[in-house]
Order: C-alpha cells, then structure tokens, then sequence
C-alpha cells in the first residue's frame, strides 16, 4: 500500500486535516495556548507509540515511558556536552538532536527486545516495569546525569515553545501514517495473528519473536523522539521523566479512544486531557478518583473505546473509523 492510496481513506484523511488545523494554533501568539497543546501533542505521541506495542501486539508494556525518558535524557546531555564545550549558548537549533533521542529509545529497545519479548502475559507487563524502574535509579544516582536534581539546560538554550510544538506536531502525524500503513502490511498481518494467538501464529509459520520486536522497536522511536522534544521544550531533564503517572495517561488515553485502532489514540488524548484539565481546576484532589472510575466503566461496558463502540453500535461507520 503507498502512502497516497493510504491518504485516500477516510480516517488518515480526517486526521492530517485535523493536524493540519492544530499548526495553526501558533499563529494565535498565545504563549498559554501553545503550551496547552504541547502537553496534549505530547500525550498524543506517547499514547500512538503506545498503542503500537499493546494494540497490535497484545503485550501490555508498563514501562514503555523509559524509551520516552531516555529520548529527553539523550537530547539534555548533548545540550550540556556541547554548551560546554563551547562555552556558551549553542549557535544551532536544539531541535535537529531530536531524532537522536528517538535512535536511543530504539537501540535500547532493540537490546531488550529479545528476553522481554520471549516473556509474555502479567510477568511481560512486570519486566517492563522493571527495567524503568532501574533506569530510573540510575538517572536518579550517577551525577554524572545531574543525579535527583536533574540536568537544567538554561545555560546552553532558552524555552522555544512554538518549534517544539511543530516538532510534536510532525511526529504525531508520521506516527498516526505509519500506525495506519502497518496494519495493512505484511507486518501488520503477522502482528494481528499474534495478538490472536501467538502460539497458533508460530505454528503457521509467523516469525513472532522478529515482528514483535520491529513493532517494539518502532514505537521506542516515537516514545524516545517525544521525549527529547518535552525536554528541549521544558529545557530541564530529571528522572521524573521516567515517572509512572505518565504510563498511567498513556493507557487512559489509550483505552478511552480505542486500542488497536489508529483514531482511537488521537480521540482518546483528547478527550483524556480536557477532561482532566477540567477535573484538576474544580476538583484538585478528587480528579484520579474519577479517571480510576471512568477505566472500571471503559473496561466493563466499552472495552473496544470509543472508536469500538461507534463501529458497534454505528454499522455504516465500520469502514470509516479505523
């Protein structure tokens, strides 16, 4: 399938008008604004790299914000290394390391991808959680790495919130593209008969262990691209950044827009980050309390999402909502 036939169905179409519409936010001049949908296009991009793992694969990754925290670690510590070998502020734009964060998360990925993926079920999601867990105390102990304190950057560049915005803005939009093409792809196909039965998949033939750790690999990328473009963003880096929570809004968004789906990530961020800036201004200290009650309701009534539930119960949607 080539990109143009793929930009002929109706969700890609849907989506690149929609990206299309997001790039002309800057132009409004609202510093508030723009930061506003940094933090979404973040979560946006995380949640699509997620989705590529659980989604296509079945496996259910709670540490997949590592690649995310290595991607801002790489882009920090290239900062600080050339600030200070030249003395000052850097003469280019940070921006151009951003796809060095991404190769980290993916050469990462790829060193783990054949024991983590040879594990699967409960004890796959906790050897995930696991290896964020130790990176995370490494990046918390080496000073080399700035240690608890984390690493600032104002020395070396100063908040360029808007290119940040249109960086994000370029990678949600190839990671919604490829999330589209892969599924109609002979890797896609061997992914789908994974996520139904790995053990029948192998039987016919399906390299799992290789697929699996292409699509592992993939997703690192976008994970470790955002996360080099959050800290260049927020010009600081800790090891916050390999922070739970953030696991947590990607598989909220995730589950609310659809898994396995290619506009479910993009209406579930949404929807996941209105509605919980809205909860944290009114109800500051109640606001998980009411995410963790609306996954029980997604989980028991709408499994599918919302993008499954509108195929559902809306037939002529099928072929429209992807």
């Amino acid at each position: 399938m080539t990109l143009l036939s793929l930009l002929a169905r109706p969700t890609p179409i849907a989506l690149v008008l929609a990206f299309a519409a997001m790039g002309l936010i800057p132009l409004a001049g609202n510093p508030e604004l723009n930061g506003y949908f940094l933090t979404l296009l973040d979560l946006m991009l995380l949640t699509y790299s997620l989705n590529m793992v659980v989604g296509f694969s079945g496996y259910l990754s709670f540490g997949h914000i590592v690649f995310w925290g290595l991607g801002g670690y790489t882009a920090g510590l290239l900062v600080a290394a050339i600030g200070r070998a030249t003395g000052g502020e850097l003469t280019f734009s940070p921006y151009l390391l951003v796809p060095l964060g991404g190769l980290v998360g993916s050469a990462f990925a790829a060193f783990i991808a054949y024991p983590i993926l040879r594990i699967r079920g409960a004890y796959f999601a906790i050897a995930t959680f696991s290896v964020n867990l130790a990176v995370q105390t490494i990046f918390f102990n080496v000073k080399a790495f700035g240690g608890a304190e984390g690493l600032p950057l104002k020395r070396f560049i100063s908040y360029q919130i808007v290119p940040g915005f249109y960086w994000l803005l370029a990678f949600v939009l190839l990671a919604t593209l490829s999330s589209s093409l892969i599924l109609r792809i002979k890797l896609g196909y061997g992914l789908l008969a994974i996520l139904n039965d790995e053990d029948v998949a192998q039987t016919m033939g399906v390299n799992t262990t290789l697929y699996k750790a292409i699509i592992y690999v993939v997703a690192a990328f976008f994970a470790g691209a955002g996360g080099a473009v959050w800290a260049l963003a927020q010009v600081f880096v800790d090891p916050e950044n390999f922070g739970i929570s953030r696991s947590i809004e990607m598989f909220v968004a995730m589950l609310l827009g659809g898994v396995g789906t290619t506009l479910g990530p993009f209406l579930g961020a949404f929807i996941y980050f209105a509605i919980k800036d809205l909860l944290i201004i009114r109800f500051p200290h109640l606001h998980l309390v009411f995410f963790g009650v609306a996954i029980m309701i997604v989980v028991l009534f709408i499994p599918g999402g919302l993008v499954g539930a509108l195929r559902e119960r809306i037939p002529r949607l099928r072929r429209i909502l992807e």
